[in-house]
């Protein structure tokens, strides 16, 4: 990666013919990209073990324990078990996990020892992120004095960081790139979603920062950041952006998810060694507080794309059948918005048998979800694309009473339905095993829990397990198509950094108890339950050796 950043400085600026990047450099471009979203969870974890001391506990030949860790400093051992994960999935350091789920040791590696200096940056980037997480509420004022020296520090790191990378063999580009993402990564997403980059191309690169609706102080700033990313040059009086510039700019929603959960991290602390119960200590009737979820439904619109395309196949092979063969319906239990069940309406509707005789095999849509404002959303947007479909409450762990009120309310089975869902199986409430299967051990490497809790591995590939066989009635005669993410294990991806984002989703999802498991054990589990995948519905991405999401349509 080192040569990337001085192939791109050498790309001539700014003729149009500069702007076609080719396949290789938009891989290197994406893959720096990847390390960036992997800054917040890297850098937030950092900046609290090493202000406890425990970065360099891991230096010492012995390394340190989970339960070493809470005789010494006490704090949450769930979380803790996921912030040294996340240094392990960095190559930082290495972990030893108990299968029966007594306890994991963590040791250095080399490149960790070498990464394990001074902790002040890592500091004054989570106070950037604290600051970030409030970026709509400040930017249209002038910035504070706190402000002021907070982002002058900002920039300062970058340059340093940029000087290190030059100067030491030793450092790597996913450092200097961990910077990069967690100062710019608000930024892009903060403009984007204000439209500030919408008339942005490669025939029209002008990109005029002086016109974005933010404060004149802001402006400056931004401006000094983009032009230290080198994303920006300056011609007279017009500003451009660079080819690697226009390559993010355009790209901003794919830092949605990521910034999207700017407060968990900014709370690293608290999550850490102080109230485990932090993200969830809020009146029931108040908004989400570990995500800002416009902003996450707006950044993964992209990225599902791509997965509704693998889907389509599925659901035009599924209703051009005979039609006395197809389901009554869809179910999406947590529709969110509604789009991934418009969009299958739209495709049965225009390409398949079904869609041909729907008066007389009517198809029933149903938005199943815990959320009132999804409800009244998925409602919204049914009426607005002209979709005949209902709405209900449901969730995720209780199918029998979603079954119930189906069958009181509107007269339909569940069983009778093809069931879809993307990226919720993971994002259920856990509930403790009555009972552990004889022979169970742990086998994910990955690092689980609930408010602060440490869950055994074994116990939570447990209550996976059960969680399915809650669902496999409904399921049994025209399936469940579910789209879900993955983790996978530390080392493997140590050796690919670049190639996925996966230390990002283990952040995001290991701090607020969402459970994201090895695709070779997911499908393990789901077929000790009794289901299976059906021929030609499997899907992978970026490929089965390496998945971190997937896409099946499960029979029982």
């Amino acid at each position: 990666m080192e040569s990337t950043e001085k192939q791109i400085d050498m790309i001539p600026f700014p003729p149009k013919q500069a702007y076609n990047l080719s396949k290789e450099c938009k891989t290197q471009l994406r893959a720096r990209l990847f390390m960036q979203l992997e800054g917040f969870p890297v850098v937030a974890s950092m900046a609290i073990l090493g202000q406890k001391g425990l970065l360099n506990e891991l230096k010492d030949p012995s390394g340190i324990s989970l339960s070493q860790i809470q005789t010494k400093y006490g704090g949450n051992e769930g979380y803790l078990n996921v912030a040294m994960r996340i240094l392990c999935s960095q190559g930082y350091a290495t972990q030893q996990v108990d299968p029966l789920g007594a306890d994991r040791h963590f040791w250095a590696t080399d490149l960790g020892n070498q990464v394990f200096h001074s902790n002040e940056r890592n500091l004054d980037l989570l106070d950037w992120m604290k600051l970030a997480s409030s970026l709509k509420e400040i930017v249209n004022q002038p910035m504070s004095n706190r402000s002021i020296v907070l982002t002058n520090k900002v920039i300062g790191h970058l340059c340093n960081s940029k000087m290190e990378l030059l100067e030491s063999s030793e450092r790597s580009i996913s450092e200097l790139s961990h910077v990069e993402g967690v100062i710019c990564g608000p930024l892009l997403v903060f403009l984007s979603m204000n439209g500030c980059f919408e008339n942005l191309s490669d025939e029209n690169p002008k990109i005029e920062i002086d016109n974005f609706p933010i404060h004149t102080d802001w402006q400056l700033w931004i401006n000094e950041v983009f032009t230290q990313l080198k994303w920006i040059n300056q011609q007279e009086s017009s500003v451009f952006a660079s080819p690697e510039g226009l390559f993010y700019f355009r790209r901003a929603n794919a830092y949605g998810v990521t910034v999207s959960y700017l407060q968990t991290f900014s709370w690293m602390e608290e999550l850490l060694f102080g109230k485990a119960n932090k993200l969830w200590d809020n009146p029931k009737s108040a908004h989400e507080i570990h995500v800002d979820r416009t902003m996450n439904v707006w950044g993964s619109g992209g990225a599902h794309s791509t997965y509704f395309n693998k889907i389509d196949e599925i659901i035009l092979e599924m209703f051009n059948q005979p039609l006395d063969l197809q389901p009554k319906g869809i179910v999406d239990m947590g529709c969110g918005n509604g789009a991934l069940l418009i969009h299958l309406y739209q495709i049965i509707l225009e390409k398949t048998l079904r869609g041909k005789h729907l008066e007389d095999f009517p198809l029933a849509i149903i938005g199943a979800d815990l959320n009132e404002a999804a409800l009244v959303s998925t409602k919204e947007n049914f009426e607005n694309s002209n979709v005949d479909g209902v709405v209900i409450k449901g969730d995720i762990g209780n199918p029998e009473e979603l079954a119930n009120n189906l069958q009181s309310r509107f007269n339909l089975d569940l069983g009778q339905m093809l069931n879809v869902r993307s990226f919720l199986d993971h994002n259920r409430l856990f509930s403790k095993p009555e009972k552990i299967d004889v022979g169970r051990t742990g086998k994910s490497s990955g690092a689980f829990a609930f408010r602060g809790r440490r869950i055994p591995n074994f116990e939570l590939e447990q209550e996976l397990s059960d969680h399915f066989k809650k669902w496999l009635p409904y399921v049994k005669q025209f399936g469940l198509l579910l789209i879900e993410l993955h983790t996978i294990k530390p080392e493997l991806a140590a050796a690919h950094i670049g190639k996925t984002a996966i230390t990002a989703y283990d952040g995001t999802h290991g701090f607020t108890d969402q459970y994201i498991v090895e695709y070779d054990l997911f499908k393990q589990i789901l077929k000790e339950v009794g289901l299976e995948i059906a021929p030609g519905s499997a899907f992978a991405f970026p490929s089965f050796d390496m998945t971190t999401v997937s896409i099946q349509l499960l029979k029982g």
